[in-house]
């Protein structure tokens, strides 16, 4: 049914290749228990079936609009739909991913209730071929705002300002985005192949004068689509920097860049770094090292002094290096380092059978010599996802580990603990127990000698 007033909310799907995940997808959509929105679906240039899928079903399904463009990369298909969008919000939704069927249903309820600018909602990921899904805490923290922002679900001023990066992150589709405010602030898809949502996500949140939040979760991301782009970044190595360039500017632009600077230089260095330790091309990486030391440093605003008075001081000495280093030296540094700390010596413990889930995203905590057998292990078994390393004494093996306080804001599955003896280990568990971390996530094995 279409209706001729102007819908609650416009469903964008930028489409490129989705293969067998295509039909799934649209078929959650078509199938809301609320019928008050619009689909658009933007085919941006498939070398597959997708355009031909969908121009069938839209003779059968009237609320769905397909749009067909050449291929220029999910910002411009996104920024396509947005412009024929009629909704008073819109949403944007991947094209692999699976929908509650009670998703708009559910969304109209809460923005009806709360008329935000931005609602935030919950969700979690799936791995390809598998039915569990995990949890994903990055997308909606609750924890982290105020009494008051979290009796009314919606944001103070004070913890807009203050804690906006950690009550969500730069995910586009867990947020539902009023068009006139868009509108208003100019807020567009930056063309950015490899991370094209993070800089309209970031100016829109920091420029939203009303954000609400519901804990509900509506949306499932899959993980380890081949054609997905977390799966492709490696092809654009220095596209979170051109993200969060973007951002930046957008802000500075708008008159929000130093109200929200802090937030952004803890946002940004993070990304930066973890970007550089997780790409495994040896070309990405210099790439990307090679911008950061030449420019990009400096033009992310990332000074010892900035990253000091925005709380990022864990990592002034990485930032250090890497301004004063070339990429060779960055190398052999890192080896030696490595190689001092006993790292790249034989194993020592073996790495028990955790009972866990494969491609669960687990954190190793403790870089004694049972980390360093631990994280050879789970590296060479790619059973896992190491998501982060972590120990009190990170600064031992500067390029490697991060400190515990990582852990709060990361998303993970698991903590294994690598601790030698069980009163270690008891103490450790404890700690991360009285800051709000859940019991069962935590794992601790008796490490056995090879």
């Amino acid at each position: 049914m279409i209706r001729n007033d102007r819908p609650m909310i416009s469903i964008v799907m930028p489409v490129h290749n989705g293969g067998k995940y295509l039909k799934l997808a649209v078929n959650d959509i078509l199938c809301q228990t609320d019928t008050d929105f619009e689909f658009i679906a933007v085919e941006d240039g498939s070398e597959d079936k997708s355009r031909a899928f969908l121009q069938n079903t839209q003779l059968i399904h009237k609320q769905l609009k397909v749009i067909c463009q050449d291929n220029m990369g999910g910002g411009s298909a996104r920024n396509t739909g947005l412009a024929e969008a009629r909704g008073r919000y819109v949403l944007f939704l991947d094209d692999d991913d699976r929908f509650e069927h009670t998703l708009v249903e559910e969304l109209k309820e809460q923005l009806n209730r709360l008329n935000p600018d931005i609602l935030v909602f919950g969700g979690d990921r799936f791995h390809n071929g598998m039915s569990k899904t995990f949890a994903s805490p990055a997308l909606l923290c609750t924890g982290v705002l105020s009494e008051e922002s979290q009796e009314k679900k919606i944001l103070t001023e004070y913890d807009c300002q203050n804690a906006i990066l950690k009550f969500t992150n730069t995910t586009v589709w867990n947020k539902v985005f009023r068009k006139d405010f868009l509108i208003k602030h100019h807020i567009m898809f930056q063309s950015n192949p490899g991370n094209d949502t993070l800089s309209f996500t970031l100016t829109a949140l920091c420029c939203a004068q009303k954000i609400g939040y519901y804990e509900k979760i509506l949306v499932h991301y899959q993980e380890g689509n081949p054609e997905g782009q977390i799966a492709n970044q490696y092809k654009w190595p220095t596209s979170i920097y051109k993200a969060l360039l973007d951002g930046k500017e957008a802000l500075e632009l708008r008159g929000k860049l130093l109200i929200y600077k802090s937030a952004f230089v803890r946002y940004a260095v993070q990304k930066c770094m973890s970007r550089l330790e997780m790409i495994q091309s040896f070309n990405g990486q210099r790439e990307l090292y090679q911008l950061l030391h030449d420019y990009g440093i400096q033009k992310l605003g990332l000074t010892e002094k900035e990253l000091k008075e925005s709380g990022a001081e864990m990592y002034i000495d990485k930032i250090r290096r890497i301004r004063m280093y070339s990429y060779e030296e960055y190398l052999y540094k890192r080896f030696a380092l490595i190689q001092g700390t006993g790292l790249l010596c034989r194993t020592v413990y073996r790495l028990p059978k955790l009972g866990i889930e494969e491609r669960a995203r687990v954190v190793l905590y403790g870089c004694g010599n049972v980390g360093k057998s631990y994280y050879i292990q789970l590296i060479n078994q790619k059973k896992y996802r190491i998501v982060l390393w972590v120990a009190p004494d990170y600064e031992q093996i500067l390029f490697c580990v991060s400190s515990v306080e990582q852990i709060f804001t990361a998303g993970f599955d698991y903590i294994v603990l690598a601790e030698e003896d069980e009163a270690s280990a008891l103490n450790v568990k404890e700690f991360l127990i009285s800051r709000g971390i859940d019991d069962n996530k935590i794992i601790w094995i008796p490490p056995e000698i090879i």
